[in-house]
C-alpha cells in the first residue's frame, strides 16, 4: 500500500471518528473519495471489512472526476456505503432529509436543472450533493490546481433557483468555503480532508450540518496536512522574527504534517549568523527559501538617513510607513549592488 493510501485510510478513520462523536445520521462525500480507480481497488478490502461496515450511520457518496471509474462495476465497498450512480440524478430519503446526488458530469444541462427542481420533497430538508465548479471567476482565484479543469460549471443564481436548503459540494480541495446563495440556500465546499499537495495548506476540516438548527460548523480534524510560514523581517526585528518562526514550528509539534518556511527581508545581523539561527529555530521544518540580506551599509548611508527623516515628518504616510521603509531599503540595496550609489 502506498503512503498516500495509508494517509487516505488514516483520514477516513478520523472522519468516521468525528461522525461517531457527533452522532450524525448520515456522512456524505461529494466526489473524489478516491484519487483514482487504482486507489479504490487497493483500499476496498480494508473499507469493506473495517471502515464502511458496522457504523451507526449511512455513508452516501457521489462519484467525482478522480474516481468516477471506480464505481462502474457492482463492487462491495461495505454495507454502510451507498453510492449514488443513477443518472441524471439519484436520491436517498431519510426520516427528515431528502439527499439528492448528481453523479459526476462534465457539464450541466437544462434537462438536469429541470429534474433537480422536481427532485425536492416539500416536507423534508433538501440536500444536494454536487461535484462542481461554482462561479468560475470566483473559483479560479482560490482553489489550487483543480482550477485547470472547470468540471460542471454552475453559478450561484442557478443553484439558488433550484430551491435546495443545502448544497454540499466537492471538486476543489484547498479551502473550507461557505457561501450564502440567497433564497435560503447555503453552499459548502469543505475542501479535501487531507492535503494532497502544497497548494492545500493548513489543518483540514469537515462540515458538520445540523438540519434542525440550520447550522453548518467547521470541524478541524487530525489528518495529514501541509503548512507553510512566510515571514518578512526588517532591521531591528531579526530576533523577533526568529522567535516567531520557533513558536510556529513548536505549534505544529506532534501534528501529522509537513511544514516549510520562507524568509525574506533585511537586517543588521550578519547573513551567516541569521542563517545559522534560522536553521536552529526552524528545527525539523524545511527552509524553502532564505532571502534575508544584511543591509548595514544601506542603513548608514546619508540618502537613507535623509529618507528616514522625511518619512517621520510625513504623517499622511504613517499607516504604510513600514512598507515604504522596506521598499526604500530594497531599492537602495539594488543601487549599491549596481554601483549606482557609493
Amino acid at each position: 500500500m502506498s503512503r498516500n493510501n495509508s494517509r487516505t485510510l488514516d483520514t477516513l478513520r478520523e472522519v468516521l471518528g468525528v461522525a461517531r462523536k457527533n452522532k450524525v445520521d448520515v456522512l456524505t462525500v461529494s466526489g473524489d473519495l478516491f484519487e483514482s480507480e487504482e486507489d479504490a481497488e487497493a483500499l476496498r478490502p480494508e473499507l469493506r471489512t473495517k471502515l464502511f461496515s458496522g457504523n451507526e450511520f449511512q455513508i452516501i457518496v457521489i462519484p467525482g472526476n478522480h474516481d468516477r471509474e471506480a464505481y462502474r462495476k457492482n463492487l462491495d465497498f461495505g454495507s454502510d456505503l451507498r453510492i449514488l450512480t443513477k443518472l441524471p440524478l439519484d436520491a436517498v430519503k431519510q426520516e427528515k432529509a431528502n439527499i439528492v446526488g448528481v453523479p459526476f458530469l462534465e457539464k450541466s444541462s437544462e434537462e438536469l436543472v429541470a429534474s433537480l427542481r422536481e427532485a425536492k420533497e416539500k416536507e423534508l430538508v433538501n440536500i444536494l450533493l454536487l461535484h462542481c465548479t461554482l462561479d468560475i471567476s470566483y473559483a479560479l482565484a482560490d482553489f489550487g490546481e483543480e482550477k485547470e479543469r472547470e468540471y460542471f460549471p454552475i453559478d450561484s443564481y442557478t443553484l439558488s433557483g433550484l430551491g435546495f436548503d443545502y448544497v454540499l459540494a466537492g471538486h476543489f480541495h484547498a479551502d473550507f468555503v461557505k457561501k450564502d446563495l440567497g433564497g435560503g440556500s447555503l453552499f459548502v465546499y469543505p475542501g479535501s480532508p487531507t492535503s494532497l499537495s502544497w497548494k492545500h495548506l493548513g489543518k483540514r476540516k469537515v462540515a458538520l450540518l445540523d438540519t434542525e438548527k440550520g447550522d453548518v460548523k467547521e470541524i478541524p480534524i487530525n489528518s495529514f496536512y501541509y503548512d507553510k510560514l512566510k515571514v518578512q523581517t526588517r532591521p531591528g526585528f531579526e530576533t523577533k522574527t526568529l522567535q516567531e518562526i520557533r513558536e510556529w514550528v513548536e505549534g505544529h509539534a506532534g501534528e501529522p504534517c509537513e511544514v516549510r518556511i520562507a524568509v525574506t527581508g533585511h537586517g543588521e545581523m550578519s547573513e551567516s549568523e541569521f542563517s545559522e539561527l534560522l536553521k536552529k529555530n526552524a528545527g525539523s521544518a524545511q527552509i524553502e527559501e532564505n532571502r534575508y540580506s544584511n543591509v548595514e551599509d544601506v542603513l548608514r548611508h546619508p540618502i537613507y538617513h535623509d529618507f528616514k527623516q522625511l518619512l517621520q515628518i510625513r504623517k499622511d504616510l504613517a499607516e504604510n510607513k513600514d512598507d515604504i521603509d522596506y521598499r526604500a531599503i530594497e531599492v537602495l540595496s539594488q543601487l549599491k549592488a549596481a554601483r549606482k550609489i557609493l
